[in-house]
Order: structure tokens, then sequence, then C-alpha cells
């Protein structure tokens, strides 16, 4: 009875003493965090090409011997401005022919009117006057077009590209001087699946980035929904207009493309470290009201890349451990160092 009353005792002091250094074991330092509800944005990413709002070849409408050319490579030109001039000369000949022409006609006429009213000739004369009047100023307004089209204007504004085109060539009609791109604005073309077809609206934001410009974030609007789906690849054909007053953006780009295709404003989201997983099962380590871990299994919605969605396990005004939830361990006090409480 003896040993065994001393082995007890033995047994008990160990017991004893193991609680004591328990209790004097100084709580784990952990940072935490403060779930909030916050808008998480899902998003669709493709890749687009850009393209010029409006594009064209600059070409003669007649033919003739270049005698100026009015811009430089890369220019920025104004709607309606003189890019070209060929030769006049012969057309303005041809002109003041036909004005000439047109005021001894006038004159004719003006006679044949008082022959008339002497009752010296007749009105079919008078008639063929007129008509030579009459043809007279249409072949007059004719050549005057004539002489507008030995002018080459811009059709629209936009940045006018390099020309092979030199003063002194002579030019056919349908000739090419150079190409025109309207890109103060381009257009993103791209393609989504026909199933987020029900989140994409004309005005729906959009956002690409380009190698050229890595570090920077272009946006557009949708302006085009197509309407039909292909049905080889089930997508539909999307357009966006895209702000390029910089001029950084070049039309034939390829780009990467973001849309937004789901908006959660209630989203609660965690530090991807903050969470660990047993096979299917994720948790986390929560802070009760009285400072200590407790573990909380949570179902994971969209995982971004620092970031996870939490749709069910917590609430918003949570306490979870962030950094240091391996030296936690579970219905044990921690000591809080702080932390933050949304995503940055």
């Amino acid at each position: 009875m003896q040993r065994y009353a001393i082995a007890i005792l033995t047994l008990s002091s160990a017991f004893i003493s193991h609680q004591t250094i328990a209790a004097g074991r100084p709580a784990p330092a952990v940072t935490t965090y403060e779930v909030k509800a916050q808008q998480l944005d899902t998003h669709f990413y493709t890749s687009g090409i850009l393209k010029s709002e409006k594009a064209t070849q600059i070409r003669t409408d007649v033919a003739g011997k270049v005698t100026e050319i009015l811009f430089s490579a890369g220019q920025k030109v104004s709607k309606g401005d003189t890019l070209a001039r060929l030769d006049k000369r012969e057309a303005s000949a041809l002109l003041a022919k036909l004005e000439a022409q047109l005021a001894l006609a006038k004159q004719q006429l003006q006679r044949q009117e008082q022959l008339i009213k002497n009752r010296a000739a007749s009105m079919e004369q008078r008639d063929i006057r007129l008509a030579e009047v009459a043809g007279l100023e249409a072949s007059i307004a004719i050549a005057k077009i004539d002489i507008e089209k030995l002018e080459i204007k811009s059709p629209f504004t936009g940045h006018i590209g390099s020309s092979a085109v030199v003063v002194g060539e002579w030019l056919n009609s349908n000739s090419t001087i150079a190409t025109l791109d309207a890109t103060d604005t381009l257009t993103l073309s791209f393609a989504v699946p026909e199933k987020h077809l029900a989140a994409i609206h004309s005005g729906s934001e959009v956002s690409l980035s380009s190698v050229a410009w890595p570090d920077k974030l272009f946006t557009g609007n949708i302006n085009y929904i197509g309407t039909r789906i292909n049905q080889d690849r089930g997508t539909i054909d999307i357009e966006a207009a895209i702000d390029n007053r910089e001029q950084l953006l070049r039309p034939g780009m390829s780009v990467k493309v973001s849309l937004a295709i789901t908006k959660n404003e209630n989203a609660l989201l965690v530090p991807a470290r903050s969470i660990t997983y047993q096979g299917d099962k994720a948790t986390v380590m929560r802070i009760d009201a009285e400072g200590k871990a407790k573990p909380a299994v949570v179902s994971i919605g969209t995982e971004l890349e620092e970031w996870i969605e939490v749709t069910k396990g917590l609430n918003a005004g949570d306490k979870i451990i962030d950094r240091g939830r391996l030296k936690a361990k579970p219905n044990q006090p921690v000591k809080e160092l702080g932390g933050k409480g949304s995503k940055s």
C-alpha cells in the first residue's frame, strides 16, 4: 500500500507541475484580421484586338500631277484640312472658257428676248438659247467640282500615315496618297462565351493592358453587342470604345481584356494565408470574445491571388488570425498584435 501511495503522489505532483508550467506559458503573439463586407467583382479574361474607330486610304478622285504635299507622316489632321494639291491649270482654263461661253450665251438670250418683244423672233429660238445657258451652267458646276477634286482633303480628324508620293509625280485616278486613322478613340474587338451574355450590357466598363505598357491599365465602355452567337465557338462578338487621347495605343495591337461579369457588394474576403486545408475541409482560427482561438470550418468562393472569398462559416465583424496561426492552439488564448479589416 505504501508503494501505491508514493506512486499516486508522484503522478499527482507531475500533473500539478505540468499545469503550473502551462498556466505560466505566455500566449502566442498573432496578427488578426477583422472580416468586413466589401465589393467583389468576378472577371472574365480574354484577348482582343484594337482597331481605328475610323480608317481609310486617302485616294485621288481624278488624275493629275502633284504640285503640293501638305502633311508629314504621323501628323494629326482635322476634318477638311487640305492634304495635297494636283495641278489645276488645265481645269482652271476650262472653267474660264466655260464662264466666257456662258456670258456670251446670256447676252444672246437677252437679245433673243428683245426680238421676241418686237415680234422679230420665235419662242422656239428663245428656248434654244435658254437650253444653251442651262447647259453651260451645268458644265461650269461640273468644272468647279473637278477643280475641288484637285485639292485632296481629310475626310475626318485623325493621324495620317507615311506616303511615297512626291511633288511632280503623276497620279492616276484612285491612286493612294496615304492612310488616315482616327485614333483618339479606338475600337476594342473581343468575344465572350454565350454563358456570360446576361452579364454584358451596353456601357459596361472593360479594362485592358498591353505588353507595350505593362504598368498601365486602360479602360473603355462596351458600345456594341453582337446580334448572333458564333455556333462554332459558342461566343458572341463584343466591341468597346477605348479612350486613346494620350496616343499610347495603336490600331492592330493585341491586348489582354478584363470584363466584370458579376458584382457582389457584400463579399467576405480573408487573407489566403489565414486558411488551412485538410483534404476538402478549409478552416480559419477565429478569435472569440475571451480572446481564445477557435477553429472555424469555412466554405470557399472566389479565389484571388492573395485573398479568398468565404461564403459560409464567418460573419462580418468576426476576427480571425492572419499571421501566426500555426503558433495558436485551439481554445487557447492568443495575444493580438493588431491587424486590418479590408482588402487593400
